[in-house]
């Protein structure tokens, strides 16, 4: 690093007292530096904190943003959510309306839960099933009386009380596990044989 002495160029320097070469480091002109490429602290704090400001900004969009997002997809889960239960209650409607067409009444089918089908096409299928069943137990039914009538004839293949219990508590078990397979598998098994089981 180069000392002041040596950048510095006065005439006698190193003869003259110390009062003269204060007096004359004093008189010295130096020239002026030249600034150009260089930023005054005051400009230099003023973007400092024009960019923190800015960098805040960035981030408060970003978490609006975020919060925008969330609120999207919290409407849009929404949306699922009734469009699902419009579709159930939809499809309740449907199973109600084969039912009426089928004479079923409300009382007949008051142990199912019609309410829980999301697809239009189970809940048809459904009522379709539960629509068959009750056909044949009515005509299970008829068959029963129309045989009381006769004279009470005895059931086809001589089944006695104790097979119909059989049928009925079949068939009462099915019911509870909501299985209309197995319920309509019963109630045939049961006009086979012209037994009557009480289905509602």
């Amino acid at each position: 690093m180069s000392t002041i002495k040596e950048n510095i160029k006065i005439d006698g320097y190193d003869q003259m007292t110390p009062e003269q070469k204060v007096a004359a480091l004093e008189a010295m002109q130096l020239p002026q530096p030249d600034l150009s490429g260089y930023i005054s602290k005051d400009t230099f704090d003023k973007k400092v904190s024009e960019l923190a400001a800015s960098n805040r900004r960035v981030k408060e969009l970003e978490g609006t943003k975020l919060t925008e997002e969330e609120r999207l997809a919290n409407d849009r889960k929404a949306f699922e959510s009734e469009k699902a239960q419009f579709n159930r209650d939809r499809n309740a409607m449907t199973i109600k309306g084969i039912f009426a067409e089928n004479g079923l009444k409300p009382e007949d089918y008051a142990d199912f839960d019609i309410s829980g089908f999301d697809e239009a096409e189970k809940a048809t299928k459904f009522a379709n099933g539960i629509v068959k069943m009750a056909k044949a137990q009515r005509d299970a039914g008829d068959s029963a009386a129309r045989d009381k009538l006769l004279g009470g004839q005895t059931p086809k293949g001589g089944t006695t009380p104790d097979a119909a219990m059989t049928f009925q508590q079949q068939y009462d078990a099915a019911k509870k596990a909501n299985d209309t397979m197995l319920m309509a598998k019963v109630i045939r098994k049961a006009n086979e044989k012209g037994v009557f089981i009480n289905t509602f």
